[in-house]
C-alpha cells in the first residue's frame, strides 16, 4: 500500500496497469459503490498525460483508513 500511495499521490492522475474489477458485495465491502477495483501486487504504474478536474472516483484518504474513522462496513 505504501508503494501505491507514493507511486500514486491524491489528487494526480496516473495509468495502472494490472487490475481488476469485481463485484462488491458482502458484509464487509471495501466500496459504496457497485464495482470495486484491486490493485495487483505487481500494479505498474505511471503519469498520465491526462488531466481532468471532475472526480471519477471517490476514495478514502489514508489517515481515515490507518486511524479507524471510516464506517465500519466498509473497508476502504
Amino acid at each position: 500500500m505504501q508503494r501505491i500511495q507514493r507511486l500514486l499521490p491524491v489528487d494526480s492522475w496516473g495509468v495502472i496497469e494490472h487490475v481488476s474489477v469485481t463485484n462488491a458485495g458482502g458484509q464487509y465491502r471495501t466500496t459504496n459503490y457497485k464495482y470495486k477495483m484491486v490493485i495487483a501486487e505487481d500494479a505498474v504504474i505511471s503519469r498520465s498525460e491526462l488531466v481532468d478536474d471532475r472526480m471519477f472516483l471517490s476514495l478514502a484518504n489514508y489517515e481515515e483508513i490507518e486511524n479507524g474513522t471510516k464506517k465500519p462496513s466498509f473497508l476502504i
